[in-house]
């Protein structure tokens, strides 16, 4: 701390420029330059005790600037220590932030008492004042239901993508000219084809491919 206050100091006082007139004494009578000398000895006593402010104001600024830092920092590992030896809380499924007394929360329970307790837990924190509680709440049932939905979609686009390739390698019928929709296994034709044969074509192909539930044939025939 010794070394940064005179390194602070030094650099402020070299930031402060001192506009004097230069000392010329010559015809000058002893008053005059007595005068002269003692005002600009006054001035370098003021730019001295500025720069010694300027030090002091730094200093201070960058104490409390650490002491917030590591007073946040002990705040959070207290947070963190209280959800890890509460049998109802997972601590790696949730995460503290604490800046200047607001601990803000994150993270997954299953259910709504678990995050209220989380908001409890973290009030009685020494030092704590608000909770900005974002922990989202969320269960088994509902993380199994966004599993399966997610499954089904890769599911509709395989289907989708297998029915498309054996239409593009088809000679009797035009891939570009098919559109193939899947949503629950259950495949949509749309577009347009030249003869009821290619329609009955595509439609067969789809039924025939693998989990497909059913087929719906809204294609056009251009030729009637």
């Amino acid at each position: 701390m010794k070394l940064l206050h005179k390194k602070s100091l030094a650099a402020a006082v070299a930031s402060v420029t001192l506009v004097t007139a230069p000392l010329t004494f010559a015809g000058m009578d002893k008053d005059s330059v007595a005068n002269k000398t003692e005002s600009a000895v006054e001035q370098t006593k003021d730019a001295t005790q500025e720069a010694t402010q300027k030090v002091g104001q730094t200093i201070e600024q960058r104490t409390d600037e650490g002491e917030a830092y590591f007073k946040n920092g002990w705040q959070e590992g207290k947070i963190e220590t209280a959800f890890l030896f509460n049998e109802h809380l997972n601590n790696f499924k949730l995460d503290s932030e604490v800046i200047d007394g607001n601990a803000v929360l994150t993270g997954e329970v299953d259910s709504s008492v678990k995050k209220d307790l989380a908001n409890e837990i973290a009030l009685s924190i020494e030092g704590i004042e608000s909770v900005d509680n974002r922990i989202e709440v969320v269960n088994d049932e509902q993380k199994d239901g966004e599993r399966n939905e997610f499954l089904a979609s890769v599911q509709d686009a395989t289907i989708t993508a297998v029915i498309k390739m054996k239409y593009l390698v088809n000679d009797d019928l035009s891939a570009i000219d098919i559109k193939v929709d899947t949503k629950d296994q259950i495949v949509i034709l749309s577009g347009e084809v030249e003869t009821d044969v290619q329609k009955q074509l595509a439609e067969a192909i789809a039924t025939n491919s693998d989990d497909v539930v059913e087929v719906q044939n809204q294609i056009k025939v251009l030729q009637s």
